[in-house]
């Protein structure tokens, strides 16, 4: 059994360990990276990479560092209700930085990331390991991890901190017994991908949501020439929907969004061409003990709804990096505060999107008849009212542009300077 030693010990390759563990690497920080995958190339649901997300990438310097992978920038959001379009948002229309979305399959996002990681002169990732012990000192604060292998092997990864970033069934968060509450949703979504089809070439890249009654369609361009579907089904009810014939669910497709219909015909012809994906959210009062810090899913599970998740974990990944950048090596107390200060400056927006996330749930689900005619009523104002749109989508997509990271971006810049990162010219 092999010991070492980290600045950072990271337990998940995701979204939010890789991006930590890359700045790690371009800043001068020590880190190890343990996922229990063999490769970041495996199947993905999560493409979407919000405008918020998007900056921080680019002002860090990481999103022109993983190009030259193709990305999709998405110009709007179009919903529909009953057939009747009742929502468009562009998002040309608002003034920051950075206004669109992209799309990146995730795990091209994962290797440009990782690559970055093997620039670092200490940092690497480790593939095919599960943590299954947190290590404590004798005062109980972490102090690293316990790794197991294939055929039995063992490695213990020591760190200054250790990073539960490993999703929103965290075994790290588990380990450290953390409390936490599940709050399950009413709904899951089934998922899967189709060739983007001929009708919609012609429009720009839009997110597309259709709602009729209290069912949901949402449909997201991908690449390469990929459209990414998501359908809500009754939570638990997967196992009943797969008794049947597949035409059921070409029945509901052509019901929500009629011009998939021929696409999905042709290439959506099993179950097995379907991913289920359980809808609920998790609350974590307190992130972090001495020596260990949650982030990402593992600190926040959201519900999928605009994509929340990837660019949470991306801001969470890099507002955490430069608050320890030069303070790792301090006394345990001052590194608690700096990761309580972490957690309050990311709770707050965390909190914002979820609440919405809810009422959207909320509204999705609405079904008599006069909750249906009021949730379009609510859509169309929405959509008269400027005001209205820039407030709700200026929380939802742009608040740490506005005053989330953005408080944080002198410190951004003269930790960014001082390491010789790059950096966007735009303030």
């Amino acid at each position: 059994m092999s010991e070492n030693k980290y600045d950072l010990c990271i337990v998940g390759g995701g979204p939010a360990g890789m991006t930590l563990a890359a700045f790690a690497a371009r800043v001068g920080l020590s880190c190890v990276v343990i996922d229990a995958r063999a490769s970041a190339h495996s199947e993905f649901r999560g493409e979407s990479i919000a405008p918020d997300a998007v900056w921080v990438l680019r002002h860090l310097g990481i999103l022109d560092a993983i190009a030259p992978f193709e990305t999709l920038e998405v110009t709007g959001l179009r919903l529909s209700d009953a057939g009747k379009q009742v929502l468009s948002i562009n998002f040309g229309d608002f003034s920051y930085p950075e206004t669109k979305p992209a799309e990146m399959p995730q795990h091209l996002l994962l290797a440009g990331l990782e690559a970055l990681v093997a620039e670092g002169s200490n940092c690497l990732v480790c593939r095919n390991m599960r943590a299954v012990q947190l290590l404590r000192s004798q005062d109980g604060s972490v102090t690293g991890v316990l790794a197991s292998g294939q055929d039995g092997y063992k490695e213990k990864f020591y760190a200054r901190l250790t990073v539960g970033a490993d999703g929103r069934h965290s075994t790290v968060r588990k380990l450290s017994a953390i409390q936490y509450r599940e709050l399950p949703l009413e709904r899951d979504f089934l998922w899967f991908k189709m060739t983007y089809p001929d009708a919609w070439k012609a429009d720009p890249l839009f997110y597309r949501v259709s709602l009729k009654g209290n069912q949901q369609a949402v449909a997201i361009p991908t690449v390469p020439n990929l459209v990414r579907v998501g359908i809500n089904i009754p939570k638990g009810s997967l196992k009943e929907m797969r008794s049947n014939d597949i035409t059921a669910l070409h029945d509901v497709i052509g019901s929500l969004i009629p011009t998939l219909l021929p696409v999905a015909r042709e290439e959506i012809t099993s179950w097995a061409d379907t991913r289920v994906l359980n809808i609920f959210t998790t609350y974590v009062k307190t992130w972090h003990i001495p020596g260990l810090i949650l982030i990402g899913d593992a600190a926040h599970t959201l519900s999928p709804i605009l994509g929340q998740g990837i660019s949470h974990a991306i801001c969470d990944a890099a507002l955490l990096a430069l608050l320890i950048k030069d303070d790792i090596g301090q006394d345990s107390e001052t590194v608690q505060q700096i990761l309580a200060n972490f957690q309050k400056e990311r709770e707050h927006s965390i909190e914002r999107a979820r609440r919405l996330q809810l009422r959207q749930e909320a509204l999705f689900k609405a079904n008599g008849l006069f909750s249906a005619l009021g949730r379009r009523l609510l859509y169309r104002g929405m959509n008269a009212s400027g005001k209205a749109k820039r407030k709700i989508w200026g929380d939802l997509y742009y608040a740490e542009q506005r005053e989330g990271l953005i408080k944080e971006y002198i410190e951004i810049k003269r930790h960014a300077m001082s390491a010789e990162l790059p950096l966007s010219a735009e303030e």
